[in-house]
């Protein structure tokens, strides 16, 4: 497994290079301002993109040919792409918590809720990313991604623009929000766990019976 990731490292290392600089631009920017959101879409980027930019530069090169003559499993090599995602999320979440702690201007309230949502919402885009690009390969794949990615975006800004031109005004108690808060990140952080083990189990199945 190690070998794998530091293959994977290595190809990508121009462009995690790029990613790394940054979300270090903007975690600083962020520290400075108190404003954390613009750094949480890159944790998605990094979680969802950089795997996906891994499995497209295998299929490029053949490298999947060659792994069938390494002393490798092919559960390994499926996996190793979930551990690259979860490796650039981690440095996120570092360079983040990094941030706050060296800034007075961030809620810790919100900084943690916005933490957690972000890192599980990065690893449900890494969950559905992988395995659609194991079986349509990277090419094929991007219109798909691309459009999962922009769903739930344009559901939400939808609704607010609905909203707004319908003039309702929907008014919640504080302490209802934060019940919601609370069990809804608990609830969240457990739903994606189980969508990446599920993720992984249609990877390697995926993996196992692809030709190459």
């Amino acid at each position: 497994m190690k070998g794998l990731l530091l293959k994977d490292i290595y190809t990508l290392k121009a462009t995690l290079r790029i990613y790394a600089v940054m979300i270090i631009i903007y975690r600083i920017i962020g520290a400075e301002t108190g404003n954390t959101s613009l750094l949480y879409t890159f944790f998605v980027l990094a979680c969802a993109i950089i795997p996906m930019t891994a499995i497209a530069y295998d299929d490029r090169c053949t490298w999947n040919s060659y792994t069938a003559s390494l002393p490798v499993s092919r559960t390994k090599v499926a996996l190793s792409k979930y551990v690259l995602g979860l490796l650039s999320l981690a440095f996120c979440i570092v360079c983040d918590v990094s941030a706050f702690f060296l800034s007075d201007k961030i809620n810790p309230a919100e900084f943690t809720a916005a933490l957690i949502s972000a890192s599980c919402t990065a690893v449900i885009y890494m969950s559905f990313t992988i395995p659609v690009v194991y079986k349509l390969g990277a090419e094929k794949s991007r219109i798909a991604i691309l459009v999962v990615m922009l769903l739930p975006a344009a559901v939400i800004f939808g609704g607010m623009y609905i909203a707004v031109k319908a003039g309702w005004h929907i008014t919640v108690p504080e302490q209802i929000i934060e019940n919601i808060l609370r069990n809804g990140l608990l609830i969240f952080s457990a739903a994606s766990i189980l969508i990446l083990i599920a993720s992984m189990a249609v990877s390697v199945s995926i993996y196992k019976k692809r030709d190459f």
